[in-house]
């Protein structure tokens, strides 16, 4: 099995490509490397400024897709002055994803909240904007809710690593995620789902229709006697939504991405599996 490449190969890597192009006048990074706290878990936030904005979307998934294949990806904003997806790359760890954006300046950032930031690349020479404008990209939403919840799975299993807290509030998210789908399994599947949880009523509703294996999933998950194994019921979440999303795509006939959630899968029974081993 070939060895992931390091975070630190991906960092220089990423700087060094866009930084050549000449459009991009300037590249920013946030989250944990502000702080100087990034680890083996980090992922790359960066942010793309640009002064042709058509003509860096034109090309950013040529330029990621040169430095290791496009396995998987997460569109998170789409407008004319902003644009915003995950993107993991097949011969980096998924703890290694790209938090990418494509901007006009970093005031936009600023002013949407997002920040701080450090700076890693700038070019004062550039000061012809060229005024062009980015495609907005719409996204099925049926795809795009799996692609979400796949790239969850990195953001949980390093809060395990790293005995942090966050790990049930994720857990929560995820559960409850879980429900609502095998709610819209029997009662009705939304291409977009609304719900973000199902109620006590609709519980028993869903208790009286789901099947047996369904029954002993749950049971696992949400065990009676009340001592949840946070990472195995994560695990069996993650495995129930992947069933239920696949099946929701069938219904409303869209193709999904089989080796990005083969991918997944293989990372999250590895990743629970290590961490077993060191409690």
């Amino acid at each position: 099995m070939q060895k992931n490449k390091t975070r630190n190969e991906l960092r220089n890597c990423v700087i060094k490509s866009f930084s050549k192009e000449a459009e991009i006048n300037s590249i920013y990074f946030f989250g944990k490397e502000v702080d100087n706290k990034s680890d083996e878990y980090s992922d790359i936030d960066m942010i793309i400024c640009s002064n042709d904005l058509a003509k860096t979307q034109s090309k950013y998934l040529k330029i990621l897709n040169d430095i290791s294949p496009i396995i998987g990806s997460y569109l998170l904003n789409s407008t004319e002055n902003d644009f915003s997806q995950m993107v993991m790359l097949n011969d980096f760890s998924p703890y290694q994803k790209i938090d990418f954006s494509i901007t006009d300046s970093i005031e936009t950032k600023i002013s949407a909240g997002f920040g701080p930031f450090i700076s890693i690349y700038k070019d004062n020479s550039l000061t012809t904007k060229d005024n062009s404008k980015l495609d907005i990209i719409k996204q099925d939403s049926v795809k795009n809710q799996l692609d979400n919840f796949l790239f969850t799975v990195p953001r949980f299993t390093k809060c395990l690593f790293r005995k942090d807290y966050d790990m049930y509030r994720r857990w929560k998210h995820i559960s409850d995620y879980t429900m609502v789908l095998l709610y819209e399994k029997y009662f009705g599947w939304e291409e977009k789902t609304s719900k973000k949880k199902v109620h006590v009523k609709e519980l028993s509703k869903l208790n009286k229709v789901m099947s047996n294996d369904e029954n002993k999933i749950l049971n696992k998950i949400f065990p009676s006697s009340g001592i949840v194994n946070i990472a195995e019921s994560y695990k069996l979440c993650i495995v129930l939504l992947i069933t239920l999303c696949k099946q929701k795509a069938d219904y409303f006939k869209v193709e999904l991405n089989e080796d990005f959630i083969l991918h997944i899968e293989r990372f999250l029974h590895s990743e629970i599996t290590r961490y077993i081993k060191t409690i």
